[in-house]
């Protein structure tokens, strides 16, 4: 501990009380209230923090951070961002005693002493402070929303909105939410509160386009302008008019923005991850490489080569490449040893290659992969969002912590064929679930 429950910081020791105190100590707090932010976005990013540290900053350093804030200074904001962090932590139940959590509210999907019952505790300590704080209406929601308690979070949204009515998250959120529950004319109305509070945020503008196309409403759908018009030649204007786009020659109307917004994720996609290999890092994969490849190269010439990564354009897509192939080579390795050689060896020998701990998990282009049939987009750029969204799941996957430290067993050889299956999270409207 910096300082003990019942004293101070060392550096306000000899500030003088009374207002001399009062302003150090609220500069202080907001001081380190705002390191904290710095290194909070840069993490959630990818990207590092250029000129502020030579190691990235984990979720520990950024926590001991506000902690520190909040010990000087109650703030509703601090709290906000200390859930946001907390959410975001992959932490095991069974690591945790219950017993101090008792007096917490029990909601169906969060378990005491996980990331998420922590974050749930400072949402409502934060609300204690201001009762009308937009944004942890709006964060409470978004935890109860992905805990599945949709109801409970449109209640949130909608208490985000009577606090600030031209809050264009809580707006977006809203409207997902409510269009989730079937009620599309009424996200409508809240994506377009949402884009005129801005007309530039993504998320609004795309599930906008999205949801008219749902209900064939094709006013100032526009279109873009590609392959010469070839490709996407008639476009609506405001009225619902057509417009040939081989005369206009000009992408025009939503089609344009949600193409833009797509095309400027995708190229901002590079950047994710760079900077991230630090020297321990990459002498523990080339280690592990070396073993799963059964040495064929050595274990310095793996180093060079992930040092030739290093802070480059598209390190953490690399990265995340890496370590399935590394996984694919050891149960390789495991099938051989164990079926071809009869060889029966300790599961340890297999240890599964490792992400690096600072490597966050990517966001996903706005336009999902399977919306990007009804926007015209080139062919390059809908392979490129679902490999976006194929990097996300299994970047998170790979950080998951009850990922076992192994392998998993390989299966054993066709005895008489080969069993293939697939699972789907998405039992509800799924193409499969409908046959």
């Amino acid at each position: 501990m910096v300082f003990a429950g019942n004293g101070e910081l060392p550096g306000l020791q000899f500030v003088p009380d009374g207002g001399p105190k009062r302003a150090a100590v609220q500069t202080t707090s907001n001081s380190l209230l705002s390191l904290a932010k710095i290194f909070q976005d840069s993490m959630s990013s990818g990207s590092p923090s250029a000129g502020l540290v030579e190691k990235p900053t984990g979720v520990g350093d950024i926590l001991a951070l506000y902690y520190l804030s909040l010990s000087l200074q109650e703030s509703p904001s601090t709290a906000n961002n200390v859930g946001i962090l907390l959410a975001s932590v992959q932490q095991p139940a069974a690591a945790v005693s219950t017993g101090t959590w008792t007096s917490q509210p029990t909601i169906p999907g969060i378990t005491p002493g996980t990331g998420l019952s922590l974050a749930l505790a400072y949402y409502n300590y934060g609300l204690t402070l201001d009762p009308k704080h937009v944004h942890l209406h709006t964060n409470l929601g978004s935890l109860l929303k992905d805990i599945g308690q949709l109801d409970l979070a449109i209640q949130m949204y909608e208490q985000a909105v009577r606090c600030d009515g031209s809050f264009d998250i809580a707006l977006t959120n809203l409207a997902n939410a409510v269009k989730d529950r079937g009620r599309v004319s009424d996200a409508i109305t809240y994506y377009k509160r949402a884009v005129k509070s801005n007309p530039d945020f993504a998320e609004a503008v795309c599930g906008l386009f999205t949801a008219l196309n749902s209900v064939c409403d094709w006013r100032g759908r526009g279109g873009a302008w590609i392959q010469g018009g070839d490709s996407d030649r008639w476009h609506v204007d405001e009225e619902g008019m057509l417009m040939d786009a081989k005369k206009q020659m000009l992408s025009s109307g939503l089609t344009m923005k949600v193409v833009d917004i797509v095309t400027r994720q995708l190229e901002d996609a590079s950047s994710w991850g760079m900077g991230v290999l630090q020297d321990e890092d990459i002498t523990f994969l080339a280690t592990q490489l070396h073993w799963d490849d059964a040495g064929l190269l050595p274990a310095p010439d793996y180093a060079s080569k992930l040092r030739a990564w290093s802070k480059k354009p598209w390190e953490g897509s690399r990265l995340v490449r890496l370590v399935e192939r590394a996984t694919r080579v050891a149960m390789r390795r495991w099938y051989h040893d164990q079926y071809v050689q009869g060889t029966k060896k300790s599961d340890a020998n297999y240890e599964r290659a490792r992400l690096p701990p600072s490597l966050t998990v990517p966001t996903a282009p706005t336009v999902l992969p399977f919306h990007t049939f009804t926007c015209p987009l080139t062919a390059k750029h809908i392979r490129m969002i679902s490999q976006r969204n194929a990097f996300r799941i299994s970047c998170s996957t790979l950080r998951s912590a009850w990922l076992p430290s192994t392998v998993y067993p390989p299966p054993p050889p066709p005895s008489p064929h080969l069993n293939v299956g697939y699972v789907s999270s998405d039992f509800n409207n799924h193409p499969l679930a409908h046959l």
